[in-house]
């Protein structure tokens, strides 16, 4: 559908036999509205965001990506994209935690460091929605989009654990 309303050749991302196409839009619009660009970004599964930050001339999306094609629905990691200001990709990629993992939130500064946050460690009901039992708050920083993930230790809470919002100011994270 947006291809035929903006011919603009946005074509979905290539996927593996047997995997499920659900790929992420990403517009730039100028400040009266008029759209800028798009840009399709993704894995090779399927991908769902749940956050998005922009800063200075980046924008960054993060949520899961389905760890195996098909209908798998029990192992998902933490996926992050990032698009400089002109639209170009600057990462796509899935980050390496424990078990299944989600990011539920993110920030990005004026350098392009970048702070997210959810939750990894965690068993998902294979015939539902449901996340089962474990699970750890995630909060990590990243120098880059294609940097290194630095954890940052964050006190066990009642379950759900999952970190749902960032905040990068002058004092930090």
């Amino acid at each position: 559908p947006q291809r035929q309303a903006f011919g603009d050749g946005v074509v979905p991302l290539p996927t593996d036999p047997g995997g499920r196409d659900a790929d992420v839009t990403v517009t730039k619009l100028a400040p009266d509205g008029a759209r800028q660009w798009s840009r399709v970004i993704g894995t090779r599964f399927e991908d769902e965001p749940y956050a998005i930050a922009a800063s200075a001339n980046e924008v960054v999306v993060t949520g899961r990506s389905r760890r195996n094609p098909g209908n798998d629905n029990t192992q998902w990691d933490p996926w992050l994209a990032a698009l400089d200001g002109s639209g170009a990709l600057l990462a796509s990629r899935t980050l390496p935690f424990d078990a299944s993992g989600i990011l539920l939130a993110v920030g990005v500064d004026g350098t392009g460091a970048i702070t997210a946050g959810g939750s990894d460690g965690w068993i998902q009901n294979p015939d539902g929605l449901s996340v089962l039992s474990f699970g750890a708050k995630l909060l990590f920083t990243l120098p880059s989009a294609d940097g290194t993930p630095a954890r940052i230790a964050v006190p066990a809470g009642p379950r759900p654990n999952e970190i749902r919002s960032v905040a990068i100011g002058p004092g930090g994270v």
